[in-house]
């Protein structure tokens, strides 16, 4: 019985550690939406530039190499509508 326990928590420990490795980096990065109410924005549904390009809304984003969002912008028809993050670090 103990060695399931430990079996199960170090299966859940190291799929904890490989999703949180996850963070995005870098970019551009694609997404369909971002989460309503969410503050600070949370792009969601990653796509890629030929399927964002073929959305009338997308959304596109860099992150720094923490994961966190330095730049989001709003395209509507592939053209700036709105710049919803800029940072002021390039």
């Amino acid at each position: 019985m103990y060695r399931l326990f430990v079996v199960i928590v170090f299966i859940l420990t190291s799929f904890a550690v490989c999703y949180g490795a996850e963070k995005y980096k870098g970019g551009p990065h694609y997404f369909r939406d971002i989460k309503n109410g969410a503050a600070p924005y949370e792009p969601v549904e990653e796509i890629n530039y030929e399927e964002a390009n073929n959305l009338y809304t997308y959304y596109e984003a860099y992150f720094d190499n923490q994961g966190r969002i330095t730049s989001l912008k709003k395209y509507l028809k592939g053209v700036l509508e709105q710049e919803l993050i800029t940072s002021d670090k390039k």
